[in-house]
């Protein structure tokens, strides 16, 4: 899907259609890259998914944009703070954001 297609459902869904619209073209991304295999080589916002296991029958995982810094790693202590579930939050896997959408 390109950005344009992506943009047009995007803008013809009511509120909580467009959270899925766009849910949907990120979990369809081929583009994750696992933190195992690579890490940013420039600071920045991407998207991360990051995993937790607070009720420890399975993880789970979420979808959330965070910075990188090379020298320090993710700055995810916005995650950790919402709460004592997501103390053992670690990003599994990232992309780049796309870019900005333009006519």
């Amino acid at each position: 899907m390109t950005i344009k297609e992506l943009a047009e459902r995007y803008a013809e869904k009511p509120t909580v259609a467009r959270y899925e619209v766009l849910r949907d073209a990120i979990f369809d991304s081929d583009k994750w890259i696992c933190v195992d295999d690579d890490l940013p080589t420039k600071q920045g916002e991407y998207f991360i998914t990051w995993e937790t296991n607070y009720d420890k029958r399975k993880p789970h995982r979420f979808i959330e944009i965070a910075e990188f810094v090379p020298e320090n790693g993710w700055d995810i202590e916005h995650i950790k703070a919402k709460g004592n579930v997501y103390a053992d939050a670690e990003v599994i896997a990232w992309m780049e954001l796309p870019s900005a959408f333009s006519l």
